[in-house]
């Protein structure tokens, strides 16, 4: 097994799907800013406090088919605050800020050989 570290502030290799909210308000169909959790038309589940995308105690994010993300107060935040590929790849960030990138790879076939 081998480890990749990578230590950017670049957000282009982050995998996170939700960088687009970062800061934003996010209203319901009556107007009301978000609140509590909602679940989302792709069967992703998604907490909010005050419009933003928030998970307190809990990921903010829960995609359906994998993968989590822990957001405070519209900014994704945490080690790890993204978790991708079944786990294999995490992401730090502090308070909207990508710190780094870890992920594990495994190394089946090396070509040529």
């Amino acid at each position: 097994m081998m480890k990749y570290i990578k230590e950017t502030s670049d957000i282009s290799y982050s995998k996170s799907r939700c960088l687009k909210f970062m800061g934003q308000l996010i209203f319901d169909e009556k107007g009301r800013p978000m609140e509590g959790e909602r679940k989302m038309s792709d069967g992703s589940l998604m907490r909010f406090k005050g419009g933003l995308i928030h998970g307190g105690n809990f990921p903010a994010i829960e995609y359906e088919n994998g993968g989590t993300e822990y957001w405070q107060n519209g900014f994704p935040h945490g080690n790890p605050a993204v978790i991708t590929d079944f786990g294999a790849r995490t992401e730090t960030w502090e308070k909207g800020q990508l710190l780094k990138i870890e992920s594990e790879m495994e190394i089946i076939k090396i070509l040529g050989e």
